[in-house]
């Protein structure tokens, strides 16, 4: 039931509703919202877009840093800059090099004896003993064609004294009978048969001359094809003729890169395997005309003289070779940079500058090499640490022409740790 005298229910009075915006700010909140959209985009596109040549050349072409120029750097090819403010100068080890007394052997190869002269009263070249069964052979075969080559050599010769001889009487009978026709009654029939048989021992000479020569071509040519075969069988012939008493003949592999090392009369030292405890002296006694295709090596042979007998033909051992006394260069072996298949030392080259020489050096031993051509006394080298600026060297070679547009030589530093 619903009393008359209730109180009417509360409602809230509404509230007046928020004016819209106008339609001219809506459209300004719209482009300013793609405008930031659009901006981010922008900003987003230009930090993952590679530099263009324009940034490269500018990058390139932006001055260095303050501390750039204490970095070595290339100046032309082979010419380094060490500036004296640069850390990496306080790594490096600069010596004066000064001639000095040495043995170092110039090359140290492997050896083994493939021949020798043993003790005995046959003649010397009757006693020769080799490592090898085919080389006994070959020097059997030498000395046979060394015989026919004699042979043929004397039977020309008195070949050509009768032919000379027979003609010479023929020609002194034809001219007195041609004489005595003028004063006395000679028959021609005669003096035409004196002339006949003149000519005929002229002819038959020339024949036996040639035929002669041909038998000592034919015994060179053969005597020849056996050295050519006893030298790739591991000897050189012209040694086998030069034997002496005691005399042991080693033949030694010199690596291809070496040969200019070696030479005729070089002292050398030897120690056999079999006998660790001796060191047997001789020289250079002949160099081979060939290289072993194979192995790229040149067969060095040596003259060891063996008073006692104790070296047999076979026995292997370790050759060092050039080492006579002399006076000579000698420096750190970590001085040497190879590049390519070329030895290089830095050397002063005035100022700050450092200048790549290229040298040939010894056999190292101890950390020490020789130096056989491209430094001389007085030159100031870099030794220990040259290492570290083998990669700015290589570069020198590969980028000589690298230059700044104002000038000035392409820098480039050197970790202190760099690899060689």
């Amino acid at each position: 039931m619903f009393r008359d005298d209730a109180p009417p229910s509360a409602t809230p009075p509404e509230e007046p509703a928020a004016p819209l915006p106008s339609s001219a700010t809506r459209r300004l909140r719209l482009a300013w919202m793609i405008g930031s959209i659009l901006a981010v985009i922008a900003l987003i596109v230009a930090l993952l877009r590679p530099a263009g040549p324009g940034h490269a050349v500018a990058a390139a072409t932006a001055p260095s840093p303050p501390g750039a120029s204490s970095h070595p750097e290339v100046v032309s090819a082979g010419l380094l800059r060490i500036p004296p403010d640069s850390p990496l100068l306080k790594r490096l080890e600069i010596v004066t090099l000064a001639p000095e007394t040495t043995r170092q052997p110039t090359a140290v190869v492997s050896g083994v004896v493939v021949a020798r002269v043993k003790a005995g009263t046959q003649p010397i070249e009757d006693r020769w003993q080799f490592s090898s069964s085919t080389l006994s052979g070959l020097y059997a075969d030498l000395q046979r064609s060394r015989n026919e080559v004699n042979f043929a050599t004397q039977q020309l010769a008195k070949t050509r004294d009768l032919v000379a001889a027979e003609t010479d009487f023929l020609t002194a009978t034809v001219e007195r009978l041609s004489g005595l026709a003028e004063t006395a009654n000679i028959p021609q029939k005669e003096f035409l048969a004196a002339k006949s048989a003149l000519l005929k021992a002229q002819l038959q000479g020339e024949k036996d001359v040639y035929t002669a020569e041909s038998d000592v071509r034919a015994a060179r040519r053969n005597q020849t094809a056996i050295e050519r075969s006893i030298a790739q069988a591991g000897v050189e012939p012209d040694m086998l003729g030069h034997a002496e008493e005691h005399m042991a003949v080693v033949s030694a592999d010199l690596p291809e890169l070496k040969i200019g090392m070696v030479r005729q009369g070089l002292e050398c030292a030897m120690r056999f395997y079999g006998l660790p405890d001796r060191t047997f002296v001789g020289h250079v006694e002949q160099i081979g005309s060939t290289v072993t295709p194979d192995r790229r090596t040149l067969r060095v042979f040596l003259h060891i003289a063996d008073t006692a007998g104790d070296l047999k033909p076979g026995m292997f051992g370790e050759v060092s070779i050039g080492t006579d006394e002399r006076r000579a260069i000698r420096l750190l072996e970590t001085s040497v940079l190879h590049i390519d298949l070329q030895d290089f030392v830095l050397v002063a080259a005035g100022g700050d500058t450092w200048r790549a020489t290229p040298v040939r050096i010894g056999e190292g031993r101890d950390g020490t090499c020789t130096v056989l051509e491209g430094l001389a006394a007085g030159d100031r080298v870099i030794g220990g640490g040259s290492i570290l600026l083998k990669g700015l060297l290589a570069q020198s070679f590969l980028k000589s022409a690298a230059r700044e547009p104002d000038g000035r030589p392409t820098a480039a530093p050197v970790a202190g740790d760099a690899a060689p």
